[in-house]
């Protein structure tokens, strides 16, 4: 008699992440590509984008050559797109409120972990039933709306109607299994791996804590393991986020707890940003002795990937070329072989299509920069050793240590940049739409001009002409732990740094703007054909009253003043005229001006913050020191 194994992989993408939107200007992150050769039937092949646009469908299912046809049901995946994005079918927009809370504080996060949650059982049934337990996209809908109601209208608390839901739809698979079961080829085993990116890589710790905490280590009579979870730069940001004075983040669903690396999870490998340091990004780290923590050059999404190429003059070509430009591809391709190492049964190279070999491809000379970059910083001696620890040469020094040497390197060289960082060659040579290399530039000079003010703020601690508030207490403690060392530090930036920085690494700071107007290329586009609308009313209305003075000065009737005037209308027509002119042409460009984190708050010159914590099955097992004789 045949066995067979239940193979489930689940995909949790990034904030204002979603492959249905931005697969076609290749921005799609790591955790999309990662989905794309993961072989399986989907729980929805495609989900809804409302007014967002048309979504782009998943590519068609592809298989390994060693999984055979009769194997294919057992092999399936769930995709959950990333929080500030739609979820039309979990009643998340997207857009508006819904795009706002999502972005600020992780809204609908809860309701996509629960939703992922449900779709363990539903794909068990599928693979042995041949149908799910519940729709998708309408009982499992109702089912969200209910857990998170419960907590809202507080009737009782959502853990517990979650175990009892979960209870009942395993005592019914159970049944069915049962029958189903009888004379046909056993289960051995349910077999799942997880990933995820920034608040989605949150949602995946969390889901794997709920999955060993609702569905147990037996689900429906069946062994159920973790396998492996492979995330990206962790962000928890849920509810009021480090952002604010006094918040950590670790609200609702992500409490520290539910956070930490379950022990019980094969391997975990957690990707994370050496140069990320905006205020609303502080990183959860991961621990434990099945963790395996790498630190990668540049911000947050050069780790876990969705920039489009071209972005801030980085990566620059066209196409599938500018893709493979872009640093994130490189942790890319050292998650999908670890995953491989882990277990998960991706496609191999040789078995992906030309559409799926493309998201995994890497420029050589990215990689000859990157690897150039990583000689040059070498420091420390040794390595971690054990089994998770293969290749790599990251010395054997904490998370923060690593971070905070990659980051003082950086700031060397954006102090050599300072009043010269928007004129980076790249910004002006990028294959992107005229205004929105305007935007990038000018985003360049401003945020130029908050760290010359940071600086002067963190140096002499006092009031000045342009700045009425003192530094937020937390970054004078920075300065003083090791960032001015940084920043005074006249080590010469290497050739390889500058080379990274200046091509591959993107300035997260530059473009996020929490406090203003969202400047992403459409609004550009529809900000710059506002503002000609609104020239050519003006200039409707000028000419009116040009036309009515100059009938006034034909008939001889127009007084000095209005004579005055008249003149004032006409310099003023040409001005308006010329500046439509500017614009019609692409000389000039309407862009979104400020809008950054507070510079007295947040800004360059400070650390990131990281949190730690193990989880509550390792605190545990922990031995407790022996308590002293009490004499």
């Amino acid at each position: 008699m045949s066995a067979w194994v239940i193979f489930l992989g689940f995909f949790f993408d990034g904030t204002n992440n979603n492959k249905y939107r931005d697969t076609p200007a290749y921005a799609n992150s790591n955790i999309a590509r990662l989905y794309e050769v993961y072989p399986g039937h989907p729980t929805v092949p495609q989900l809804q984008l409302g007014e967002v646009g048309t979504p782009t469908p998943d590519l068609p299912p592809a298989w390994p050559n060693r999984v055979a046809a009769e194997a294919r049901p057992y092999y399936r995946k769930t995709y959950v797109p990333g929080v500030g994005t739609p979820f039309i079918e979990l009643d998340d927009s997207g857009t508006e409120t819904d795009e706002t809370l999502g972005l600020a504080m992780a809204a609908h996060g809860q309701a996509r972990i629960d939703w992922a949650l449900l779709q363990v059982g539903n794909h068990v049934a599928a693979a042995l039933l041949g149908h799910p337990m519940s729709s998708a996209l309408q009982e499992d809908k109702l089912k969200v709306r209910a857990l998170f109601g419960a907590g809202a209208l507080r009737k009782a608390p959502a853990w517990v109607l979650r175990h009892g839901i979960h209870q009942l739809r395993e005592e019914r698979l159970r049944q069915l299994i049962k029958v189903r079961l009888k004379n046909k080829p056993t289960v051995r085993k349910i077999r799942l791996s997880v990933f995820g990116f920034s608040r989605g890589a949150a949602e995946a710790r969390v889901f794997c804590n709920w999955v060993l905490r609702y569905l147990g280590s037996h689900y429906a009579g069946l062994p159920l393991v973790i396998d492996f979870l492979g995330i990206f730069d962790t962000v928890a940001s849920v509810g009021l986020a480090h952002s604010f004075p006094l918040m950590d983040g670790h609200f609702a669903w992500a409490t520290p707890n539910d956070l930490a690396i379950h022990p019980d999870i094969g391997r975990c490998v957690h990707l994370v940003s050496a140069h990320e340091v905006r205020g609303s990004f502080p990183l959860d780290g991961a621990s434990g002795e099945n963790v395996k923590e790498v630190v990668y050059p540049g911000v947050h999404s050069d780790v876990g990937g969705g920039y489009p190429p071209n972005d801030q003059g980085r990566a620059i070509g066209q196409g599938r070329v500018g893709d493979a430009r872009k640093l994130s591809q490189i942790p890319l391709a050292q998650m999908y072989r670890e995953a491989l190492i882990g277990g998960v049964p991706l496609l191999d190279e040789a078995e992906m299509i030309d559409l799926r070999k493309h998201m995994f491809q890497v420029d050589p000379a990215t990689l000859s920069a990157f690897n150039a970059y990583v000689e040059a910083t070498r420091q420390g001696s040794g390595k971690p050793e054990g089994s998770l620890w293969l290749v790599e040469t990251q010395p054997l020094e904490s998370l923060k240590t690593i971070i905070r040497r990659h980051y003082g390197i950086y700031l060397r060289w954006r102090k050599s940049m300072l009043g010269k960082i928007h004129l980076l060659p790249g910004l002006t040579q990028s294959f992107d739409p005229p205004h929105k290399k305007a935007q990038d530039i000018n985003d360049q000079k401003v945020v130029d001009d908050l760290l010359l003010r940071e600086l002067i703020l963190v140096q002499t601690m006092r009031l000045n002409d342009r700045d009425h508030v003192l530094p937020y207490p937390g970054k004078r403690d920075d300065w003083d732990d090791g960032v001015s060392q940084a920043w005074y530090d006249f080590t010469p930036v290497k050739p390889a740094e500058k080379l990274l920085f200046e091509t591959l690494v993107h300035d997260s700071r530059a473009w996020f703007k929490p406090l203003g107007d969202d400047d992403k290329l459409s609004n550009l586009r529809k900000y710059q054909a506002e503002t000609m609308r609104e020239i050519e009313v003006h200039l409707d209305a000028l000419s009116q009253e040009i036309r009515a003075l100059q009938e006034r000065q034909a008939s001889q009737q127009l007084l000095p003043a209005q004579a005055g005037r008249l003149a004032e209308l006409k310099k003023e027509r040409q001005r308006e005229q010329d500046r439509l002119a500017a614009l019609r042409q692409n000389k000039t460009h309407v862009i979104v001006d400020g809008g950054h984190e507070f510079h007295w708050m947040w800004g360059y010159l400070r650390w990131r913050m990281i949190y730690f914590g193990n989880h509550p099955k390792v605190r545990e097992q922990k031995p407790k020191p022996d308590k002293p004789d009490l004499l």
